[in-house]
C-alpha cells in the first residue's frame, strides 16, 4: 500500500496530498515524525514534519527483529514485534529524533501476556490488549524512562466496557450503567 500525507489546505479550500511512503504496511505520527513499517518489515522514520511540509525523506530505522506495529507520544515510541515481543526507544529527545536503540520490554513476558495490540495514551500512559481481550496499562510512561515507572501491567476490569481518552482525562462506562463517569486518573483499589 501507498501511504499519502495531506499539505495545509488553500484559501481556496484545495488539498493536495503527497505521496509519503510506498509499500507500507503501518504508519505512526507524531505531532513532527512518522514511523514507517513498510510490507517487507523494514522500519522508517520521516522528521520534520509540519502542516507545510507533510512528508518528507524516509530513513531507514535499525531494528531488533520485524515489527508488526508501532505507536509514537510525546517524545516516547514503542513497538509490537510480529513475535508479539514488546520494545521501547531509547534515547529520544529534540536533538536525536531517532532515538538511540531498542530495548526488549520485559514486563509483559513477566507477567505472562500476549500483547497482539498497543497504544500511547495522554498523561503518560500507554495502553494493551493481551490475545485474550483484555485491556491492560501502565504508567509514568516519559522520554526519560520510556518503560514507565511501573514494573507491571494494570489490568482493567472487565465490568467496564469502554473507556475514552481525551487528554489527560478518561471516561469510561461500567457493566449495567448508561452513566459515563469521568475521573484525571484511574486508581486502582
Amino acid at each position: 500500500m501507498t501511504a499519502f500525507a495531506c499539505a495545509k489546505v488553500s484559501v481556496k479550500g484545495k488539498r493536495h496530498w503527497y505521496k509519503a511512503a510506498e509499500q507500507t504496511a503501518f504508519v505512526a505520527l507524531s505531532d513532527d515524525s512518522a514511523w514507517i513499517i513498510r510490507t517487507n518489515g523494514d522500519l522508517y522514520l520521516q522528521t520534520g514534519l509540519s502542516v507545510e511540509r507533510p512528508c518528507a525523506r524516509s530513513l531507514k530505522v535499525d531494528s531488533p527483529c520485524v515489527f508488526s506495529q508501532v505507536c509514537v507520544r510525546g517524545g516516547v515510541v514503542w513497538a509490537l514485534s510480529e513475535h508479539k515481543a514488546l520494545f521501547y526507544r531509547e534515547g529520544m529527545n529534540s536533538y536525536c529524533s531517532e532515538g538511540e536503540g531498542w530495548k526488549y520490554d520485559t514486563v509483559s513476558e513477566a507477567q505472562g501476556l500476549e500483547l497482539i495490540c498497543i497504544a500511547l495514551g495522554g498523561g503518560g500512559t500507554a495502553w494493551a490488549l493481551d490475545a485474550s481481550g483484555s485491556l491492560w496499562f501502565r504508567t509514568g510512561i516519559c522520554p526519560s524512562k520510556p518503560q514507565g515507572n511501573d514494573d507491571h501491567w494494570w489490568q482493567v476490569h472487565r465490568s467496564i466496557l469502554s473507556i475514552t481518552m481525551c487528554e489527560e482525562e478518561y471516561e469510561f462506562r461500567e457493566e449495567g450503567s448508561s452513566r459515563l463517569r469521568n475521573v484525571k486518573q484511574i486508581h486502582l483499589g
